[in-house]
């Protein structure tokens, strides 16, 4: 990807995972046109403490959490979450799978629920994760522009 404005994004983003702490989230939105995401406040299934989380509008999204100062878990919205029109068909899916997301599971007799694409890796790789998430957003989500999203460090 040799766009300028990607290549300052991906940046971006990499500084904001190299940065978190325990606990902390960074989360990458992609805009609505023309409307703002309400915002409300919701205890985190990855953390001890409160904090802001985006209703579920129905946009794609890509969300990263510090598992601990050496982890990190990256999200991208599954269908579960997008409106009809976004809805991610099967070809969608398959470059998931191609870019190595881990598909949502709920696994009802251990508790576990995890209702979005997800992978899980450790710090040091914070640049393949931001390259992953490039890669989601332009060729999964279809932003075209870097202008199309927002990070939010919460």
């Amino acid at each position: 990807m040799a766009d300028r404005g990607w290549d300052a994004f991906r940046a971006e983003l990499v500084a904001h995972l190299e940065d978190m702490a325990d606990v902390d989230a960074v989360i990458v939105d992609v805009l609505p046109p023309l409307e703002t995401t309400a915002v409300r406040v919701e205890r985190s299934w990855l953390s001890r403490k409160l904090r802001p989380k985006r209703t579920h509008d129905g946009h794609p999204y890509i969300q990263f959490a510090a598992l601990d100062e050496t982890w990190l878990h990256m999200e991208a919205s599954s269908n579960t979450f997008l409106t009809p029109e976004r809805r991610l068909d099967g070809a969608a899916i398959a470059t998931l799978d191609r870019l190595g997301w881990t598909r949502p599971t709920v696994e009802a007799a251990s508790g576990i629920d995890a209702p979005n694409y997800f992978i899980d890796r450790p710090v040091a790789e914070a640049h393949e994760l931001a390259a992953v998430a490039v890669q989601t957003l332009t060729q999964v989500f279809g932003v075209r522009e870097p202008a199309g999203v927002r990070i939010s460090q919460v």
